[in-house]
């Protein structure tokens, strides 16, 4: 079916799937192949910032296996694929190797892939101990490999704790552009206590532990920091911000893994009520000092009603400020408060110009409260 004709015919294909890593440049190397055993000639556009098909090529001709009739042309951004195409218009075939799809967080910032410098994932849940999850992330999303990546993990806490780390990054000018994420499945805590509330014999106050293991909940969270210099049109600006810690209450939330599938995790909730709204009020006295204490919104952990309630009554805020999801969502751990200000933002409630009080806290016990300018 394929045999090369006397003119030349230029044809473009791109393989393409918004998945990360789901063989579209083994696709790509193939069809190009193919096309070049036929006589055809043929080059291969490695339009993915991660390089894959660049690096493919290179190590075929660094063991000698130089591919016979396809030559590579790197294109990391769409000025240099349009270059790119404009200079291979004499080869037979041009196959485009795509980049995955990376997500609504870095659509919505109008920043390239190939920029993201940094690439934290801080979430409780992760894949296994080692390597870290960010690695599975940064490859599923297809980031660049230029860009550094680790995981930081703080319970609740360690989305806020990450977007503090990026932004001193960006401060002390060793990178200007971060990725955040956080994915949090609490599918198998959920179980797990399900299945230890059926199976065992407990008596009241042996149920109370695990109350709040059943209100937590999934969910996924990302968000781009950048410099100043790349933000498009308006900035949301991170000000500042106050951590403490009050590591004496250690043992009032606590979870680890339950065999080989599950997790199992126990609190004290009255205690640690208790002692995290103390924190809170210390955070609050430093943070204001130092942040001011005008805020048009704020927003919370998502723990409860109750724990809500408390925190504002001894902080003296107003609740009518608070823009909460935990009635529909659940305590879905570190991203929690982020989602909960992603939706803030979707319905409305925090605009350009909003200055927003962050009031972060986690098991541990850890408190870190950051004032945002949308």
């Amino acid at each position: 079916i394929m045999s090369p004709r006397e003119e030349p015919v230029s044809s473009i294909f791109a393989v393409a799937n918004p998945k990360g890593g789901s063989g579209k440049t083994t696709v790509a190397i193939i069809l190009a192949g193919e096309f070049a055993k036929h006589g055809y000639s043929a080059a291969i556009v490695d339009a993915d910032p991660q390089g894959s098909s660049y690096q493919w090529h290179a190590s075929s001709v660094a063991r000698g296996l130089s591919p016979q009739g396809v030559d590579l042309v790197r294109a990391p951004d769409e000025k240099a694929l349009a270059q790119a195409i404009d200079r291979l218009d004499g080869y037979d075939v041009v196959v485009i190797d795509t980049p995955g799809y990376y997500g609504d967080v870095l659509i919505q910032s109008a920043l390239r892939a190939d920029q993201v410098e940094l690439f934290i994932h801080a979430a409780v849940s992760r894949d296994m101990l080692e390597p870290a999850t960010a690695a599975f992330a940064h490859r599923k999303i297809g980031l660049p490999g230029t860009a550094q990546i680790f995981d930081v993990s703080n319970a609740c806490l360690g989305f806020l704790n990450a977007l503090v780390v990026a932004a001193g990054l960006i401060e002390s000018g060793q990178i200007r552009c971060a990725m955040v994420v956080s994915g949090e499945n609490g599918r198998p805590l959920v179980e797990q206590t399900l299945r230890t509330l059926l199976e065992q014999p407990l008596n009241r106050n042996e149920i109370k532990p695990f109350f709040a293991n059943l209100t937590i909940g999934s969910g996924a969270v990302g968000a781009i920091v950048c410099h100043r210099s790349l933000a498009p049109g308006p900035a949301h600006r991170l000000l500042g911000g106050v951590a403490r810690a009050a590591t004496q209450h250690s043992d009032l939330c606590q979870g680890d893994t339950h065999g080989t599938e599950s997790l199992a995790m126990q609190t004290d909730s009255e205690s640690l009520l208790v002692a995290g709204v103390g924190l809170a009020q210390e955070t609050w006295n430093a943070f204001t000092a130092e942040q001011g204490a005008a805020y048009d919104r704020f927003v919370c952990h998502q723990v409860g009603r109750t724990h809500r309630r408390r925190l504002y009554e001894t902080l003296g805020l107003d609740l009518a400020r608070d823009f909460s999801t935990f009635e529909t969502l659940g305590n879905t751990g570190s991203v929690a408060l982020p989602a909960t200000l992603a939706a803030a933002i979707a319905a409305g409630a925090v605009r350009e110009g909003t200055r927003v009080g962050l009031l972060g806290i986690g098991s541990g016990i850890n408190c870190l409260m950051l004032a945002l300018e949308w």
